[in-house]
């Protein structure tokens, strides 16, 4: 029988820290981890995942914490592993340099170690809930379901409006959300639009981390900048021969999968190692989305400004739990989670 966790909070401080270690890189589809090693009420090392195949958190902070780890004091986001994978297990290095403590933020519902540390003589607790669990939300559903987490960007004027008209390109951000939105894009694995916006707005799609980009139809211009290179995939289960082998010249990796079944997309997509999507639009793929109950959040920048008698980002209201709210230059920076 497993004995019941301490749950604790005396530690809240250290795990802030651990979490803003942990959101120092993207990792995907490895979960973002932070951890710091407290001996003595002082800081003696610290450490973050950077990526699969890399060191963990917890033996990075081990590392610089040296000698001194013994009798220490492990505060970390997620349980420790007690797997080997392409690294070895973080409970291992845990239990050789002698840590007293541990504390851990995130149940590891997949590897966890918790109770191998505890039969070593270790003292375990769980976190009192300090935004771990928010943080690893995307990581928990991908290791989980094995299907990616979705958020739902959207940008909006005041009165709930994309566009002044169907079929027109309608800058609404100011120039500080424009930028914070592009910036978003590299915690993301994919991003998804609809052909629609590709024959409107001919985007880029562009991002540091060159991420997949996702065509729901192919009815698309060949030239279209989206397909400037081969890391994009277009879904479309009928089109024109010639059609599809001039989108294959130009790049464009074509699927055969019907773009209006989203559960069947993002299927595919996780199979691919897509952990992350993140969905800009237009108006017809939020719908799709919304109505097939595939959302998990979203980011909203909403514009003061007014388009009376415009493209409706919403028919309904998504119904979904704000978590966070900001000014971005004359905008609002809005994020959403589904209520439970």
């Amino acid at each position: 029988m497993t004995t019941p966790l301490t749950i604790t909070g005396r530690y809240d401080r250290h795990m802030r820290r651990a979490l803003q270690l942990a959101a120092q890189t993207y990792c995907s589809p490895n979960p973002q981890v932070g951890c710091v090693i407290v001996k003595d009420s002082k800081v003696i090392g610290e450490g973050f995942h950077k990526g699969p195949g890399t060191p963990h958190a917890e033996p990075t902070a081990l590392a610089r914490a040296g000698t001194h780890a013994k009798g220490a004091t492990l505060i970390v986001t997620l349980e420790p592993c007690d797997h080997q994978g392409r690294t070895p297990p973080c409970t291992s290095a845990i239990i050789a340099a002698g840590i007293s403590k541990l504390v851990y933020g995130t149940a590891d519902p997949t590897h966890g170690g918790a109770e191998r540390l505890r039969k070593a003589g270790i003292l375990v607790e769980r976190a009192l809930p300090t935004g771990c669990d928010t943080f690893l939300a995307s990581w928990l559903k991908y290791a989980t379901t094995s299907a990616p987490w979705v958020v739902l960007k959207a940008a909006t004027s005041l009165d709930g409006n994309i566009a002044e008209a169907k079929g027109m390109r309608t800058t609404i951000s100011c120039p500080e959300a424009l930028e914070h939105s592009k910036k978003q894009r590299n915690s993301f694995d994919a991003i998804l639009v609809g052909a629609n916006t590709v024959r409107v707005d001919d985007p880029e799609l562009a991002s540091e981390r060159g991420i997949t980009r996702v065509i729901l139809g192919c009815d698309i211009p060949p030239d279209a900048k989206v397909l400037r290179d081969s890391n994009a995939l277009a879904y479309c289960k009928h089109t024109d021969a010639a059609h599809v082998s001039a989108l294959q010249q130009h790049g464009a990796k074509l699927v055969a999968i019907d773009p209006h079944d989203i559960h069947a997309v993002l299927a595919d997509l996780a199979s691919r190692g897509i952990a992350r999507l993140l969905v800009e639009g237009g108006a017809d793929i939020y719908e799709s989305f919304l109505a097939a109950d595939a959302i998990d959040e979203l980011r909203l920048y909403v514009s003061p400004r007014l388009l009376p008698g415009g493209v409706r980002a919403f028919n309904k209201e998504p119904g979904f739990r704000l978590i966070e709210s900001r000014r971005l230059g004359t905008d609002t920076f809005m994020r959403m989670r589904r209520s439970e």
